[in-house]
């Protein structure tokens, strides 16, 4: 049965009620959740190294932004009438292609959000109790955003595979 395509103006927050199941049911979500709780349970960082994995975690989960944009540029790229018909066909159509960027553009900004924050408050004495559930969140969104990149990488591969067989089908077409 499929299920109601959400507009492609959809908020991040109707996006995950319309493919929540694929959250929930993917292993990046349940490798990060398990990678953080072995980190809270197993580590208590220095301050020091809070702040460094915090620094190094802000730099990194930045790029990946950027790489979310060119993966999302070159699908974009694709997107003619004859490619979407494609889609339409193959696939749910465009949005849950979207949902996938959206999904690791939020999971990247979060984890740049949540580091910064971890910085500015770094020498904070309340801080000092939550150390290994700071450096487990920061974990958990950070190698979060860095599986959902691996997926899209999958996910742009796919389409350029798609894409080429659709650009091979009208060039037989045309030489027919």
């Amino acid at each position: 049965m499929p299920r109601d395509r959400p507009k492609p103006s959809s908020s991040m927050w109707h996006l995950l009620c319309a493919y929540w199941k694929d959250v929930l049911w993917s292993w990046d979500l349940w490798l990060s959740t398990l990678l953080a709780i072995l980190t809270s349970v197993l580590v208590t960082p220095s301050p020091t190294v809070l702040f460094q994995v915090a620094t190094v975690e802000v730099g990194v989960a930045s790029a990946l932004v950027g790489v979310i944009l060119a993966g999302l540029a070159i699908i974009t790229a694709f997107l003619d009438k004859r490619y979407v018909a494609v889609l339409a066909k193959t696939h749910e159509g465009v949005m849950p292609e979207v949902f996938h960027f959206k999904l690791t553009a939020t999971a990247a900004v979060a984890s740049v959000v949540f580091n910064l924050a971890v910085i500015m408050v770094k020498d904070a004495r309340w801080l000092a109790d939550y150390r290994a559930v700071a450096l487990a969140v920061s974990l958990w969104l950070f190698t979060y955003s860095l599986f959902c990149t691996l997926n899209l990488i999958s996910l742009v591969g796919g389409h350029l595979a798609l894409r080429e067989t659709q650009v091979e089908d009208e060039l037989d077409d045309r030489q027919r």
